[in-house]
């Protein structure tokens, strides 16, 4: 299992750059500022390398891969990658300066990681993350809300499921109150990644010890307590050596009273230990996972690098074969997208030609249906018609020409819906084109992508041109002939059998609804008698009381009276009848031509024609250089994707070189 850890490190080296991030197995360093986080970590690498200070000194996340190696001892950094540091010191200062460059300012901090791996001879295989310590109270020139910040740069990493938390709390304060371990709780409830680090040990008041805590009895978690003994400040301050200090710390557990018996578990050294063990049975157990999350990424920016196609070729000739295969499929997509051959998933939304289908089927003809053919024409237009269709004669029957006039005028309101329809289904081919439509290829081109568009609407507009034409004469047509010989229409006599029946009906409801008023002696109408008056005048001759008409003055307008009689009443209800009769054997023609002349005029006839005017008008020699210019960040998009493709093609090699770990 030994060779796991370099396994886990090749595979930090090459994902540490990916734009994708890969969740591996590490081990989360959290504390609180005072808790000893830095002197645990140095006593783990077994020299001085990490700033300090008062207040958050750590204020990047420190990628900390250690690496066992024979006799020597030197550092690296993922930003200076050619550069070897042999001096402890000098790893420090470059921690501070890379800091500074990111986190700008003395007291701001930035999740940007420092990736920084040390080989010594003196470390055992672990890979670690430190994070800033956890404060409360903002200090000096720190940001307000610098609790929040670094709480959510902890739970960034300790939420990763691959992690184990190394939560560190001082010894001399309460476990309850630990910070490190409520962050974890939140994160691991039953505590099945936490190990508990507890320092200061050696500071605990007279009286008091670590030994409940220390057996996992205070505050229990699956991988249990190590306790540890840090360097105090003066030990620093007179420059301790690592080694020395280990010393002492092995010399205080087993010398200790009560310690003593634990003393196996206890120390820097057994730590360094039981974090190699963790990692390596972590690491086991995430391999299967790992390789399928490597292998859908390297699955997934394949597919990108294939949406962004390959740089182009030089010469015309290369230009012009790329060119015309974008146009034809472009003009395959849109047939097949109108034809439903584009229908590969289940999707709660319509597509294509199913919406050109909706329009007809529930907007078109419902907008038909629910029209009232007597909407804006009144019974007294009707009346009226009537009597000016019979001049100065009493018709017996109802006038022919009367009813011509009436239908063509309720006939002609079908024109606007249609009209309007041809209108809505050019406006969904449109949406096809600009929105639907989403080729690859046209989203590298942009040029080309305007184009095409440009080109598809002005087809789409010579092609709606026809279709309202050939609905206007359609509409037209059934003006220009009532064929009252339909055997469907409802023609005079049958007519004015419908109205009797309706009207006799509605009598014999009336009489039920009503009792027949008490009779009224009426007096004797009066009789007006109407006579020329004669006004005498001097001179002894009569004038009569009524001038002359001046031959340019015209006689006040005539109506029909407001209260027509029984048989004006019957007659418009029978022209009524015959009117809606007519209307609906109309509207079952226009409703089914209408669609027909829409997919034969615009929709089929913008597939036949598209590849033609595409070709025709784009396929140029003159317009390749302009037409194929890349969009501007498709170039940087293909090169980055390239260098992914390469490090997840990296790391799944060197998920190969493991394969027996993988059952």
């Amino acid at each position: 299992m030994e060779r796991l850890i370099p396994i886990l490190n090749k595979l930090q080296d090459v994902t540490a750059r990916c734009e994708v991030p890969i969740d591996l197995p590490q081990i989360v360093v959290v504390g609180s500022q005072s808790s000893g986080k830095s002197s645990v970590l140095e006593s783990l690498v077994g020299r001085d390398f990490l700033p300090r200070g008062s207040g958050i000194v750590t204020r990047r996340p420190l990628i900390l891969q250690l690496r066992h190696v024979e006799r020597e001892e030197w550092g690296e950094f993922g930003h200076i990658p050619d550069a070897k540091f042999t001096e402890f010191h000098d790893i420090l200062i470059e921690i501070n300066n890379a800091t500074k460059d990111v986190a700008h300012g003395d007291k701001s901090i930035s999740d940007i990681p420092i990736y920084l791996r040390i080989s010594s001879y003196r470390v055992l295989d672990i890979t670690l993350v430190d994070l800033p310590g956890i404060t409360k109270v903002p200090v000096g020139d720190q940001p307000r809300n610098i609790e929040e910040m670094v709480r959510e740069m902890i739970m960034k990493y300790i939420r990763n499921p691959n992690s184990i938390i190394l939560a560190i709390t001082a010894a001399n304060s309460d476990l309850a109150n630990s910070d490190a371990l409520k962050l974890a709780k939140e994160v691991d409830p039953e505590g099945l990644r936490t190990l508990g680090v507890l320092t200061k040990i050696d500071l605990m008041d007279r009286g008091t010890d670590a030994l409940d805590m220390l057996n996992n009895k205070v505050y229990p978690l699956r991988l249990g307590y190590v306790g540890v003994v840090c360097r105090s400040q003066e030990d620093i301050n007179r420059k301790v050596q690592l080694k020395s200090h280990l010393g002492f710390e092995r010399t205080f557990f087993h010398n200790h009273s009560i310690y003593a018996a634990i003393a196996g578990r206890l120390g820097t050294e057994f730590l360094a230990k039981r974090l190699n063990s963790l990692l390596l049975l972590h690491l086991k157990e995430q391999l299967p996972v790992l390789k399928k999350r490597v292998a859908e990424l390297l699955l997934a920016k394949e597919e990108e690098i294939r949406s962004l196609g390959m740089p182009l070729g030089e010469g015309k000739i290369s230009q012009g074969a790329l060119l015309l295969n974008i146009l034809q499929k472009f003009h395959k997509s849109y047939s097949d997208m109108l034809e439903g051959r584009t229908c590969k998933v289940i999707s709660k939304e319509l597509e294509g030609g199913a919406r050109i289908n909706s329009i007809f089927n529930n907007e078109y003809k419902k907008n038909l249906q629910d029209m009232d053919p007597f909407d804006g024409l009144e019974d007294m237009d009707i009346r009226t018609t009537l009597l000016n269709s019979t001049g100065i004669r009493q018709s017996l029957f109802i006038p022919e020409t009367a009813f011509e006039i009436l239908a063509k005028k309720i006939v002609v309101r079908l024109l606007e819906p249609s009209l309007r329809c041809a209108d809505r289904v050019f406006v969904e081919l449109q949406d096809i084109v600009y929105h639907r439509l989403q080729l690859p290829e046209l989203e590298r081109f942009q040029a080309l992508k305007e184009a095409v568009t440009e080109v598809v609407t002005e087809l789409l507009r010579k092609c709606l041109r026809p279709t309202l034409k050939l609905i206007s004469n359609l509409v037209e047509v059934e003006q220009a002939y009532i064929n009252i010989q339909h055997p469907d229409f409802i023609g005079g006599s049958a007519a004015l059998a419908v109205v009797n029946q309706e009207m006799a009906q509605k009598a014999v409801e009336e009489a039920k609804d009503e009792q027949p008023p008490p009779a009224k002696h009426e007096p004797p109408p009066q009789t007006t008698s109407y006579f020329l008056g004669i006004i005498p005048y001097k001179g002894g001759k009569a004038k009569t009381s009524m001038e002359e008409p001046s031959p340019l003055a015209r006689p006040p307008p005539m109506r029909v009276a407001p209260a027509p009689s029984h048989r004006e009443a019957m007659e418009t209800e029978v022209v009524k009848t015959m009117l809606e009769s007519y209307f609906c054997l109309v509207r079952k023609n226009v409703s089914d031509l209408v669609p027909k002349a829409i997919v034969c005029k615009l929709v089929n006839r913008s597939m036949d024609e598209l590849h033609h005017e595409l070709v025709s008008q784009l396929y140029r020699p003159e317009r390749y250089e302009e037409l194929l210019a890349e969009s501007g960040d498709i170039p940087l998009r293909r090169k980055r994707c390239q260098e992914e493709i390469v490090r997840l093609q990296q790391a799944h090699a060197v998920l190969a070189e493991v394969r027996e770990y993988s059952e």
